[in-house]
């Protein structure tokens, strides 16, 4: 599954359940036309599990810009955003657990963020076959001073 699966089906969340919004997905908009919400995608971590698999943990974000500013819209915001990513997140044929969801407003945006974790496989035409090798057993280091 590739990041841009996850931003792609993010967005296109956005789309269908605000279609009064002004949805963007570039961090480079030099004037965003409110109301608007803003979606990002932060790959924090990934780890080879075995030879066919590997976890990956990735950080979401979306940015709401409210037209007002005021608490008010940012509270109903925040329980339309619920509704919209609770409890799981379905990218192809992959339905994700999303877990915990922050909410957060600094300078009149509203920031939710949520993480994802979860096994993806590595193609068998491209794995690298690391069990073959043998591993570092000892190593003999001299002191030279």
């Amino acid at each position: 599954m590739k990041l841009m699966e996850i931003k792609d089906v993010i967005t296109q969340k956005l789309i269908d359940n605000f279609p009064g919004h002004n949805i963007y997905v570039e961090d480079n908009v030099l004037e965003l036309l409110k109301p608007a919400l803003v979606v990002r995608v932060y790959p924090i971590s990934m780890a080879i599990e075995n030879k066919y698999h590997r976890r990956k943990f990735i950080n979401l974000q979306v940015y709401y810009h409210s037209p007002n500013g005021t608490n008010e819209e940012d509270l109903n915001m925040i329980d339309a955003l619920y509704e919209v990513f609770d409890p799981v997140l379905v990218v192809q044929d992959r339905v994700l657990p999303v877990g915990v969801i922050h909410t957060r407003v600094k300078d009149n945006i509203l920031r939710l963020s949520f993480n994802l974790d979860f096994i993806d496989s590595i193609d068998e035409r491209k794995s690298y076959g690391f069990e073959e090798h043998q591993l570092m057993e000892e190593l003999e280091m001299k002191e030279e001073f």
